[in-house]
């Protein structure tokens, strides 16, 4: 009834219109003999048809967008996630492992995934646009077969049939910092979740579902984050990015000097306990350490362990990766929770602390650094900066710091991680060759139960000493051993008499450990020598490329004869070097311009 109706009406205003008279009293007369006049070209008619064809098709894209949008909105919740979210990877991993309709499809994107050979039914597991996580497993690369950008498919999940459509997206342009970036080169990847239902607090709980799946499968892993600074200069929500994971480490693995292990995790224990303490008074809720000395001596790896026995996750910072001051302090105000935020060789950093600097010539000169340090103290402990946070910072020398950076109330306590002592020494022995005692403390190991491995540790620990003093003395080098190397050293020899299958053969692993402690020594000199070498080649270098600085207002002619003494500083890895003057840098500096002329020739 109703559409006859309606189709009447159409039919009445379609005769009106089409009358002669209507359009003599709408246009004119005049008017309407000349379109009659140009309305009769063929070739003209076409041209208008053709123009108006990009229009018309603007228009049905258009209104198909609106009504699909309209049923959506009527029928429809969905969720958008962007790869910059921590959960995009959850999200991504789940549904394309719970999709099962992709031999369905014609085209489809293949990916490289690993998984067990031997097992048939197991399905390789890749994460489509994070990085994949490897299994003990995985040795064989497959293909992982992942439906397309912009192809919407569908999983089940408690019964509902959940949309699935991957898409990319550009940011808005108020968010673009610098203005010679194009938009459309910035383009994030995005996963649209949608379900066919008005209850988006459901749809809500079945992301959270896939979201503890997750992270339930990690418990027992160390999950590491690394900030992605965005190179491009626009504002992102969140950089940080799961890294990958690590087993959790036993926090006796890592051995350092008696009473400090315990001492750095008896104040992070105290410092989680006491937050309401810290409230009440006004302090700031952060705590900052810094772990300083040569490398090998286990910085990192006591970070991990430590990280493994608080039940925390790392998040690993690189200031050098940092675009400006302000991307630094959005990153450092997103750090992923319950994370020790972590900063490795901060002394590497070429920091700009104000200096007046001479002006050079050279057009293709440019600053090292991007990130000054008032950037860096605002983004520690400014006012926007992150709260409930522990901060560690490690580096070889700590004299290449600003002092600013690592005063109390940013760095709270400071930690000298040096060369190995006799208890590092016999305690690492113990746990290397000896699994029965691994958490047992050094004064309570049984020794009397394996008097061999006792009488090899101590023979060994007297001929380290002894051999180094020796070659100390011949090459003028005062040796010290890290623990790394020790290490390398054990396990070394462990290998060699696969300790690993063959247990039975300890006894003679441990008279080759004795017997070969000379070559492992003067492999030690030898690696010190060649950083001293190293370091003094840089120096060398350094002066060669650096003009000379202007000297100050002298007040009388005396100052003008004085030689300025500066010292070079030597490497981590050998701290009992003897220190360089600028005039031995200067016969050095003829030395090389001497070879270079002798080379031309």
């Amino acid at each position: 009834m109703f559409a006859s109706y309606f189709w009447n009406r159409f039919l009445d205003i379609f005769e009106i219109i089409s009358n002669e008279h209507f359009w003599i009293t709408f246009l004119g007369e005049r008017t309407l003999m000349i379109l009659k006049r140009y309305a009769g070209n063929d070739t003209i008619l076409v041209c208008v048809f053709l123009s108006f064809i990009p229009a018309i098709s603007q228009a049905t894209k258009g209104l198909y967008m609106y009504c699909k949008r309209l049923k959506d909105e009527m029928f429809y919740v969905s969720v958008v996630i962007a790869d910059n979210e921590l959960i995009f990877t959850p999200v991504d991993e789940y549904v394309t492992k719970n999709f099962r309709g992709i031999d369905s499809l014609r085209h489809v994107r293949g990916k490289t995934g690993y998984t067990d050979p031997t097992n048939q039914n197991q399905r390789p597991r890749f994460s489509y646009f994070g990085r994949r996580r490897p299994s003990n497993e995985d040795n064989t690369p497959i293909i992982e077969l992942i439906p397309e950008k912009y192809r919407e498919f569908a999983i089940k999940h408690k019964g509902y049939t959940i949309y699935v459509n991957r898409k990319d997206e550009a940011p808005s342009s108020e968010n673009v910092r610098n203005p010679f970036i194009s938009i459309a080169s910035m383009r994030t990847d995005t996963i649209e979740v949608k379900m066919r239902s008005r209850d988006l607090p459901k749809l809500r709980s079945f992301i959270q579902d896939w979201v503890d799946e997750y992270y339930n499968s990690r418990k027992n892993k160390l999950i590491i984050y690394k900030c992605n600074f965005n190179k491009y200069g626009w504002d992102d929500d969140n950089q940080w990015k799961e890294h990958g994971f690590r087993k959790i480490r036993s926090f006796n693995s890592v051995v350092l000097k008696k009473g400090e292990q315990e001492r750095i995790l008896n104040d992070i224990l105290t410092f989680k306990e006491s937050k309401e303490w810290y409230e009440d008074r006004g302090i700031p809720y952060r705590r900052g350490y810094l772990l300083y000395g040569p490398p090998g001596t286990g910085k990192t790896s006591f970070i991990q362990s430590l990280a493994s026995r608080v039940k925390m996750n790392v998040a690993m910072l690189n200031l050098s990766a940092a675009a400006d001051d302000n991307s630094l302090s959005s990153a450092l105000a997103q750090v992923p929770k319950n994370c020790i935020l972590v900063i490795e060789d901060i002394d590497h950093y070429k920091f700009d602390e104000g200096l007046s600097e001479k002006k050079s010539d050279d057009k293709d000169s440019q600053k090292d650094n991007s990130v000054s340090v008032s950037g860096i103290l605002n983004a520690i402990d400014g006012i926007a900066s992150l709260e409930e946070s522990i901060i560690f910072m490690t580096c070889n020398d700590m004299n290449a710091i600003p002092p600013a950076l690592i005063r109390p109330g940013r760095v709270d306590l400071k930690l000298h991680m040096g060369y190995i002592d006799n208890y590092q020494a016999e305690l690492i022995f113990w746990r290397f060759f000896c699994m029965e005692e691994k958490e047992t403390e050094l004064l309570n190991i049984p020794k009397e139960k394996y008097p061999g491995l006792t009488s090899t540790v101590n023979e060994l620990i007297q001929r380290i000493r002894d051999t180094a003093h020796k070659v100390s003395k011949q090459s003028n080098i005062e040796l010290e051993i890290s623990p790394a190397e020790l290490i390398s050293y054990l396990l070394f020899h462990a290998l060699k008499y696969k300790l690993s299958t063959t247990p039975q053969h300890l006894d003679s692993c441990c008279q080759s450990i004795l017997d070969h402690i000379p070559d492992f020594i003067e492999s030690i000199a030898t690696d010190r020598k060649q950083a001293i070498e190293h370091a003094k080649k840089k120096a060398v270098l350094h002066q060669m490329q650096q003009p000379v600085a202007d000297a100050e207002p002298q007040s009388n002619a005396d100052n003008t004869n004085a030689k300025e003494t500066r010292i070079i500083p030597t490497p981590p890895t050998s701290p009992a070097a003897e220190k360089k003057t600028a005039s031995d840098v200067e016969d050095d500096v003829k030395d090389v311009e001497q070879e270079q002329k002798n080379k031309k020739n």
